[in-house]
């Protein structure tokens, strides 16, 4: 379960496997689990696959998933039902290795793999950030007092309930050595950590951090922040004599259409980055996209 292109930290390593078993010989095999995002399917992509199917899910109560995750019972992204009944595939039986990303697809995959008829001799659960580590971090940020409180609530059922799915992968693939570090403070010796950096493959980031930028803007771009991007673009750096300043955007969700758009600008753009420290100290100038048609 991920979107195409590859753009972000969770789904480089998954698009980068595809390639690199397929160039080895390997058959591989696509599971899509459909929760209603829609999300398109890279053309460029399917050549490395030998098969590919969606699998139509349906939200169960979503307040009863909730109820349940606080209860320590399962997360709320177990929440769902096979939409149609023993939807007929050509997915084999048996796989040498099954691998799902992020915790998500995992987690259904063990929920529905006796119905879909599916094993695997060893699987991977890429989970890439921990999601009580992940929860943990938004209750911070909720300005409301309950909000916080009730993600602080989540974080702390989760953190059995991650375990204990985990627990049944062959191994789990987080991104940085924070993960590494958070899961073995667990003593959970059921669980195989390892690390994989940005993916398999170094060719989706061609952005240097030893590279010096006067101007640097971070931030997703398939929200309200690409408003201000756009804006900052078309009303001030467009306008800018050549040479311009040398400018750096990083950030997933950038379109095709987008990425076509900065090089027509000899703007640089990378999808995710492992460590943004490096490249905000060597930025001369950093672009607020917290702030619509104002940007400083």
């Amino acid at each position: 379960e991920f979107p195409f292109p590859a753009r972000n930290g969770v789904t480089i390593p998954v698009a980068n496997f595809i390639k690199q078993f397929h160039s080895r010989g390997y058959l591989v095999d696509l599971l899509y689990f459909d929760t209603g995002d829609n999300y398109p399917i890279d053309a460029g992509l399917m050549p490395f696959i030998n098969y590919f199917h969606r699998v139509p899910l349906t939200r169960k109560n979503k307040f009863r998933g909730l109820f349940n995750e606080l209860r320590g019972h399962e997360a709320i992204f177990e929440s769902w039902n096979l939409a149609c009944e023993k939807e007929p595939h050509q997915f084999l039986t048996s796989y040498d290795l099954i691998w799902a990303s992020p915790i998500r697809p995992f987690a259904l995959w063990l929920k529905f793999k006796n119905e879909l008829r599916i094993d695997a001799k060893d699987t991977i659960a890429s989970v890439n950030d921990s999601y009580e580590l992940t929860l943990r971090a938004l209750s911070k940020k909720k300005n409301n007092f309950l909000l916080r409180k009730l993600y602080s609530l989540r974080a702390s059922a989760m953190s059995s309930i991650e375990s204990g799915l985990l627990e049944k992968a062959s191994f789990v693939a987080v991104q940085s050595q924070k993960e590494v570090d958070f899961f073995e403070e667990k003593n959970n010796k059921k669980l195989n950590v390892i690390e994989l950096k940005n993916g398999v493959s170094e060719n989706y980031f061609f952005g240097n951090s030893d590279k010096e930028y006067d101007l640097i803007f971070v931030g997703t771009l398939d929200d309200f922040y690409k408003n201000s991007l756009n804006w900052f673009i078309n009303n001030v750096y467009s306008k800018l004599s050549k040479p311009r300043p040398s400018f750096i955007i990083i950030g997933k969700g950038a379109t095709n259409k987008d990425i076509e758009f900065f090089k027509s600008l000899s703007i640089e753009y990378i999808p995710f980055v492992d460590e943004l420290d490096s490249f905000y100290f060597k930025s001369k100038i950093l672009i607020d996209q917290l702030r619509n048609n104002i940007n400083s």
